[in-house]
């Protein structure tokens, strides 16, 4: 049973992210750097404080790559703050920074016009996640700067930040490069970006969780495994993927075996 401390940081993560928007409409960028070393940095504190989980995937990264685990913590600094500069980015320059999240005129028709156009988003943001995490698996390069990520044996919260800063660039980029171009070229409806951009980012995060155990957590103990969706498990694409042979020989190329149940003997 999960407990009462890891069910409030778990909501503290999620609300991090959802007033992330609100630290740059009422203080500007100062607020967002001010909101990221403090309330984004809490969240990932107490991770290491109520779980063992996060220290030991930091000291294996720090171990594989031979640096001390001081230089993975900055690396996590730097990608919670390039990937919280650039949702408010995003949400500034496509002008859904200001949108209010509950407009005066809504109503059933507009309701279900959001519902259909973040349908519309979850799908593209699923069909480029999911070719982006291919290519990190099924390339030389791709597993090479794929593999720090993936070091992580059991993620948890931290785990999101947990990233080769061009592995960052690639699941990240698909995704938050498409859902702009579908709001300027097709949608052009500011509240249902806003939606869907931090919706999007509180996914990820939760794909991650120890708590909620969901698919992508499977993922991440082999290499070699199947679940290469974000938001769920489809059997019709697992056996695509499984007939191509490389992708099963993953572990083995990127140097630890790619059966990272063995870690449990160390632990």
């Amino acid at each position: 049973m999960i407990k009462i401390g890891a069910i409030a940081h778990e909501i503290l993560c999620y609300a991090s992210i959802f007033g992330l928007p609100y630290s740059f409409q009422y203080f500007g960028w100062t607020g967002v750097f001010v909101y990221t070393a403090t309330v984004s940095t809490a969240t990932v504190v107490l991770d290491f404080k109520r779980s063992s989980t996060a220290g030991e995937n930091v000291r294996r990264i720090a171990e594989a790559y031979k640096v001390p685990p001081l230089a993975v913590h900055c690396l996590m600094a730097c990608n919670m703050i390039s990937a919280n500069v650039l949702v408010v980015w995003l949400l500034r320059y496509f002008d859904a920074i200001d949108v209010a999240l509950l407009p005066p005129n809504l109503d059933c028709s507009t309701a279900v016009w959001l519902i259909c156009t973040l349908g519309l988003y979850f799908f593209v943001s699923e069909v480029t996640f999911t070719a982006g995490h291919v290519l990190l698996h099924r390339t030389a390069i791709g597993r090479r700067i794929h593999k720090l990520h993936h070091l992580c044996f059991r993620p948890s919260w931290s785990t999101n930040l947990l990233f080769h800063p061009l592995d960052l660039a690639v699941e990240f980029g698909g995704p938050f490069s498409f859902m702009p171009l579908m709001h300027v070229y097709m949608i052009g409806d500011p509240l249902a970006f806003r939606v869907a951009i931090i919706f999007l980012y509180i996914w990820y995060a939760a794909c991650h969780s120890e708590n909620l155990g969901l698919s992508h957590c499977s993922h991440h103990s082999s290499f070699g495994s199947l679940v290469l969706t974000i938001y769920g498990r489809y059997e019709w694409f697992e056996r695509l993927t499984s007939a191509n042979k490389k992708m099963s020989e993953v572990g083995r190329e990127s140097g630890y075996g790619g059966k990272l149940h063995t870690h449990s003997k160390e632990e």
